[in-house]
């Protein structure tokens, strides 16, 4: 018991160096105003566009974030996070010191527990900071129940005009909505962000980046409507929205997302397998200076 302790305070020291040193990273600050300019014009924008046929619809705070990360807060907000962890594992001297104090596996694992921790620190940021500018702007306050429902009931306007699914309407809470919308959106930059320290430990620590870029403007770039079929990439998972159109109107949602979580768990559980694997036989190095 003593030993596994040992291990776990192993971990996650280097997990808390690694998170220190990111956080105080320059372009993780010029990234973390644009990411506060970006909520600002987000909620703004939401505040003039929520509207059915004209009529303005107010609705809660709770249900205006789940509105957002069942689009996954669109591109722009996956831009800004790939920016900022793009560079993995960290190229600082700290990183040797750590290693010299624990085996690598340990390492690892403290570096998939960072991951981690900066993916969860992004979506709470954009949310915490979406949320408190819809408030500013006059938002109306959390709830327990879905006031779009009361709004449909009331003929303000038809169910198939609503701007939250009837799927998500019936099968759970607001809060539990936002749950869910954010379960793609989190599996989808874990596995980025794992994918980018995998190519890091290979010495390829730009091509992670490269990839994700195109992949994240893939659809915007080419006519992916024009291919028989369609085209599936990973940002065709990376949405609740994405991953539920395909139901097309089978009321399959639910089965559908249970499957895309699956299937992410999946990979995620291959790209560990893969670090592990290759961590045990890298010549781990961080002499280069830190280029941030």
């Amino acid at each position: 018991m003593r030993k596994a302790i040992q291990r776990m305070r192993g971990i996650g020291a280097v997990c808390a160096a690694s998170f220190d040193a990111w956080i105080h990273a320059p372009r993780v600050a010029v990234m973390g105003l644009c990411v506060v300019v970006y909520c600002l014009l987000q909620a703004e924008g939401n505040a003039r566009s929520l509207q059915v046929n004209g009529i303005p619809v107010t609705l809660t705070l709770t249900e205006m974030l789940f509105i957002k990360l069942n689009h996954g807060f669109y591109e722009m907000a996956s831009l800004l996070f790939l920016v900022m962890v793009s560079e993995l594992p960290r190229r600082i001297a700290y990183q040797e010191d750590m290693l010299l104090r624990s085996s690598k596996i340990r390492w690892l694992l403290g570096q998939a527990a960072y991951c981690v921790l900066t993916v969860l620190s992004m979506m709470l940021c954009l949310s915490a900071l979406y949320l408190l500018f819809s408030w500013m702007g006059g938002a109306r306050g959390l709830g327990n129940a879905f006031s779009e429902t009361a709004l449909i009931e009331a003929e303000q306007y038809s169910q198939w005009e609503s701007l939250i699914p009837l799927y998500i309407r019936q099968s759970t809470t607001p809060w539990g909505a936002c749950l869910m919308a954010a379960g793609p959106m989190f599996f989808f930059w874990l596995s980025m962000v794992l994918l980018f320290l995998l190519l890091g430990l290979l010495g390829r620590q730009m091509l992670g980046p490269m990839i994700y870029g195109f992949l994240l403007f893939f659809n915007v770039a080419v006519l992916v409507e024009m291919f028989p079929g369609g085209i599936q990439t990973p940002v065709s998972f990376s949405t609740l929205e994405a991953i539920s159109s395909r139901a097309m109107g089978s009321d399959s949602e639910l089965q559908l997302l249970r499957e895309a979580l699956l299937g992410y768990a999946a990979a995620c559980a291959a790209l560990m397998l893969a670090l592990m694997l290759t961590v045990k036989r890298a010549d781990l190095s961080f002499r280069e200076e830190n280029r941030e």
